[in-house]
């Protein structure tokens, strides 16, 4: 979301997304509006003006008690109302009557200039890995890991995206019929070994069902080419699931007769907040 200032008009802004399509088109006119108990994004020839007020202040701490950053939350209110926003897990963003006491979570938010915090983080490995597929069971091996998920990294971390230097084995008899050679990026609640295969019950499980998402395919070629894979959000159930102690994994797959995995090169490409950047004003 990108939230500006409307000149003249004294602490009262316009909320609209960075990119929206509304009928199958970009439309730069799209913005949030009231529509009864939601917040709705809509084209508009007027844009709604919202009311944003502090609301309270999170310092983080060294061990030694030094101060390492501060984050200051914020209420979005309906002009003339009293009512802000509350977003809750799986439920579109409400209009409620803000809370007179403590606000709860659900109507806080963090303001603050992304471009200007963003600490790149690479972790990379250069060892081989090849994956032979010899039926119709998925072969899947752990190419690379994180360290263990800490605290600070639960804070922090915004995204994760993983770039691949592989191949598959370069051809296929029915290439129509998918690409069977790729990439996942699954949660482990423990830090796996390189190169181990993956047994049915190694990956954290959610309601029955395994957290690892497809990254990206490796493209029908027999020669190494670097991929990028998918780049997995804040927003994304992986960041959800994912808790202290964790460990996000690359797994190298292949699936089905002569179908091949190989792979020299891998990165873990990691954006998170740089606290020592992050300022907020008094």
């Amino acid at each position: 979301w990108q939230v500006k200032r409307q000149y003249g008009v004294k602490n009262c802004f316009t909320v609209v997304p960075e990119d929206v399509t509304i009928g199958g088109q970009h439309e730069l006119g799209a913005t949030t509006v009231a529509d009864g108990n939601n917040v709705c994004v809509k084209r508009s020839g007027c844009y709604p003006l919202w009311r944003i007020e502090g609301t309270g202040m999170l310092i983080y701490k060294e061990n030694d008690g030094k101060t390492f950053g501060a984050v200051r939350y914020f209420r979005i209110f309906e002009i003339g109302t009293n009512r802000c926003w509350r977003t809750e897990k799986n439920e579109n963003v409400g209009l409620v009557e803000a809370a007179s006491d403590q606000p709860p979570m659900s109507q806080l938010y963090e303001l603050y200039r992304v471009g200007d915090i963003i600490e790149p983080i690479i972790i990379q490995s250069t060892h081989s890995l090849n994956v032979l597929a010899k039926g119709a069971t998925a072969i899947k091996k752990v190419y690379m890991s994180t360290n263990p998920t800490t605290v600070d990294d639960l804070l922090r971390n915004l995204s994760i995206q993983a770039q691949t230097e592989s191949r598959d084995q370069g051809w296929a008899s029915n290439p129509e019929k998918g690409q069977w050679s790729w990439f996942e990026i699954a949660i482990f609640t423990s830090r796996p070994a390189e190169g181990q295969e993956v047994k049915p019950g190694d990956i954290k499980q959610y309601e029955g069902k395994p957290l690892t998402w497809t990254s990206h395919e490796n493209r029908l070629n027999p020669g190494f080419q670097w991929l990028d894979g998918a780049k997995f959000t804040w927003d994304h159930p992986l960041f959800r699931h994912v808790e202290q102690g964790n460990c996000i994994v690359l797994l190298a797959c292949a699936q089905f007769p002569l179908w091949e995995n190989e792979i020299r090169n891998g990165k873990l490409l990691i954006e998170r907040i740089d606290m020592n950047r992050l300022q907020t004003k008094q």
